[in-house]
């Protein structure tokens, strides 16, 4: 009897990986994490934050990132190749309810990063 193994798939097909000792949910994120380190390197970033819980009205949630900059600016960043109806209720309470909102949605379009709301997609410089 032969028997046959699948390993288990993402629903939205994303690869695991690890990078620097962290496990990113998607390549994507993982991308955009390198990224960032180059720009901390340029002194562009002054520290990243991965994969910080934050908490709002009793709610825990990972997001990908925290960027501070050397001027003061923090963001709360989330990488996204598809928003799910739960991941843009979540976003909703986190842009009324967190000190760090708005959440800077970020995903990538032929190999080019961008900001993206609901409604458009415009580039983005983190």
């Amino acid at each position: 009897m032969r028997i046959l193994r699948f390993s288990k798939r993402h629903k939205y097909n994303a690869q695991k990986t690890k990078v620097d000792n962290f496990t990113f949910d998607s390549k994507m994120e993982a991308d955009y994490y390198k990224m960032l380190k180059l720009k901390m390197r340029l002194k562009v970033i002054k520290h990243i934050d991965v994969h910080p819980i934050v908490t709002f009205e009793g709610i825990r949630w990972k997001i990908d990132f925290i960027i501070y900059y050397p001027n003061g600016k923090i963001e709360a960043i989330d990488v996204k190749g598809f928003q799910t109806a739960q991941f843009k209720d979540r976003r909703k309470l986190f842009d009324i309810l967190h000190p760090l909102a708005p959440l800077k949605i970020i995903t990538r379009k032929g190999g080019k990063w961008y900001a993206s709301d609901d409604k458009n997609i415009k580039n983005s410089t983190p």
